[in-house]
């Protein structure tokens, strides 16, 4: 833990006198319980600085309560990153208590491209024997219900015959010219995220037909891997640093030949543009090389916005669509990189667009340990925007985020709404605009 990085002390009073967080944190709107409010955890964690506070079971179970949405960061008027300091303190829960052997397997597997590639593929070849799969949501559930909460009736992600990854060479010449294109080369690379590669392989294809519409090469980096949020969630620190280093040093190798690395994934682009430098503070000169790498990172629609004329191209096709569409905001979009205007500006040139009550309210996925230990706590918070959703009557929810994906899907089916599905915005848009109208 940094322990220089915050004056807990000082800022104490004028924290507890404020209450602000309280009315946007996703735990306490959850369990209305002040232990688990934002300023309940920066209490907890002063007295965990000044040695005052014990790491036992009940505090363990207290920090790994936070969802890390960062609503409380948001609207702090002194701007404390509560979120920043529980990943520090979850990386000493860890040491102290270790992980959960299934955690250990998955980040194992996350360091592990080609074990992946197999485990992916034994998956797809057995799945239909435990799942009945739903093509059209891209979700399944178990054909065996056990009495396991995180389980029972349950909407999960299934693996796809073919990675994205694996799916296609890693240089793709654009068949058409680029128009009114602001920056000196025409070659773009793409971060896929590892949902994306494994499960909701649509997401990269409609990038690679985005691509080639607005005439610019792609680039797909063969061994890039996982970005690492999901051990930085959870505390793993020691997976964090192998999968940061990894992935910079393999980024410096092509950095200067791309444009760009876009990334469909609000968490995976926070994470690499935003959090790699947050976790190498300590290390000053693996801190610089990700700073010099944050420049071409971005998540795609913003991108496209900002570099492109996509948003011309989309209008000009003429195409409406008779589908409704409501956009969710994923935390690690709106809140940590201030995008939420470009993903519906895009979608709204060929669909009609509907705000739920609360796009900004975090839809629970919160990481591995809340989709698995407290996964009583991922419902909970997932049923409001379930709820939300239906009330637009949209037919289509869309986010730019596989997380949301996962959780929302599963929000939905969970409150027995089944004539919604959820869309990655960037396969609206491709559907826009290929020649056949589909989505």
């Amino acid at each position: 833990m940094n322990n220089n990085k915050f004056d807990f002390t000082a800022i104490s009073d004028e924290c507890i006198k404020c209450g602000k967080c309280k009315t946007v944190c996703t735990i306490f709107n959850i369990n209305q319980d002040e232990t688990t409010s934002p300023r309940g955890f920066i209490d907890l964690l002063g007295a965990y600085k000044r040695d005052e506070l014990e790491l036992d079971k009940n505090t363990k179970d207290i920090f790994e309560s936070c969802f890390l949405c960062t609503n409380c960061v948001e609207v702090c008027p002194n701007s404390l990153p509560t979120d920043m300091i529980i990943e520090q303190v979850r990386n000493d829960i860890r040491k102290k208590y270790g992980l959960a052997w299934y955690k250990r397997a998955f980040f194992f597997l996350l360091r592990n491209r080609k074990i992946m590639d197999f485990m992916a593929k034994m998956g797809w070849v057995f799945q239909t024997c435990g799942l009945k799969i739903d093509a059209k949501k891209q979700s399944a559930t178990l054909r065996l219900n056990l009495p396991i909460e995180m389980i029972h009736n349950r909407s999960l992600p299934f693996a796809d015959r073919i990675s994205f990854l694996n799916k296609y060479p890693a240089n793709i010449k654009a068949t058409n010219k680029p128009e009114n294109y602001k920056l000196p080369r025409k070659k773009v690379a793409i971060f896929i995220g590892c949902m994306g590669n494994y499960a909701y392989t649509n997401i990269g294809d409609s990038l690679i037909t985005i691509l080639d519409k607005l005439g610019l090469d792609a680039f797909i980096p063969k061994d890039q891997l996982c970005c690492s949020a999901p051990a930085y969630f959870t505390g793993d620190f020691d997976t964090v640093d192998y999968l940061v280093k990894k992935n910079i040093e393999y980024f410096e190798t092509f950095i200067d030949e791309v444009d760009a690395i876009i990334i469909p994934e609000a968490t995976c682009s926070a994470m690499i543009k935003i959090d790699w430098e947050h976790y190498l503070h300590d290390q000053p000169q693996w801190k610089q090389r990700a700073k010099k790498l944050s420049s071409k990172i971005h998540m795609a629609t913003k991108w496209f916005e900002d570099n492109t004329n996509l948003s011309e191209i989309l209008e000009k096709t003429g195409k409406r669509f008779g589908d409704l569409v409501t956009y969710h905001d994923p935390c690690h979009a709106k809140k940590m990189q201030g995008i939420h205007k470009e993903p519906r500006k895009l979608i709204s040139q060929n669909y009609e667009l509907k705000e739920m009550s609360d796009s900004n309210r975090c839809c629970g996925f919160g990481g591995v340990t809340m989709q698995s230990e407290k996964y009583h706590l991922s419902k909970a918070a997932g049923a409001p925007k379930a709820a939300m959703i239906e009330q637009t009557k949209a037919n289509i929810v869309s986010a730019e985020c596989s997380a949301c994906r996962m959780q929302i899907t599963n929000s939905l089916h969970n409150a027995k709404v089944e004539d919604v599905v959820f869309k990655n915005p960037v396969e609206l848009i491709a559907a826009a605009l290929l020649e056949k109208e589909q989505c």
